[in-house]
């Protein structure tokens, strides 16, 4: 079991943000995420941490471009107290120097027109074969929670490259 009490646990971070609490740490030269399953009223309930590690595995197996995920269970503190949970961890995907975008927000931003609809866009901007990556691994996990804030684009002097799945 690994002890993560010296993580501090917020409802966002530097990344896209969401509903469950994540926490992050430096190491030497390397950055990490960690993330926890849904926590409310002292409690955890559901399974995001688990899903996040078998995703990322199964990803990898088929070769599809998926955020790599360990899993680790940790004894950690929210609020001063101490419980033991299944803790999902990725290394920093953002090279130095690099600003990350929500996609939606990219989208909102450099849109043509207000008529241009989200998937017209990400085909003029070349996310179409990322884009059906993406849609064909959701549908074999079964990924009900893909939208324009959990897609990120990553900017650096020589234009964007997506996030993982």
């Amino acid at each position: 079991m690994k002890d993560y009490r010296f993580l501090q646990w917020n409802y966002s971070s530097s990344s896209s943000g969401g509903t469950y609490l994540k926490s992050e740490y430096v190491f030497g030269s390397k950055k990490y995420y960690y993330k926890l399953s849904d926590f409310r009223m002292g409690r955890f309930t559901g399974c995001e941490t688990a899903i996040e590690v078998i995703a990322s595995r199964l990803g990898d197996c088929l070769g599809f471009p998926v955020l790599k995920y360990t899993g680790d269970l940790a004894v950690i503190n929210i609020d001063d107290k101490e419980y033991i949970t299944y803790v999902a961890k990725s290394l920093n995907y953002v090279r130095k120097g690099c600003t990350v975008i929500p996609l939606i927000t990219d989208y909102l931003t450099n849109r043509q027109s207000k008529y241009e609809i989200p998937l017209d866009y990400c085909r003029r901007i070349g996310l179409q074969e990322y884009l059906d990556y993406v849609f064909l691994f959701d549908y074999l996990i079964m990924n009900v929670d893909r939208h324009g804030h959990n897609i990120e684009l990553i900017y650096d002097n020589n234009g964007y490259t997506v996030t993982d799945i």
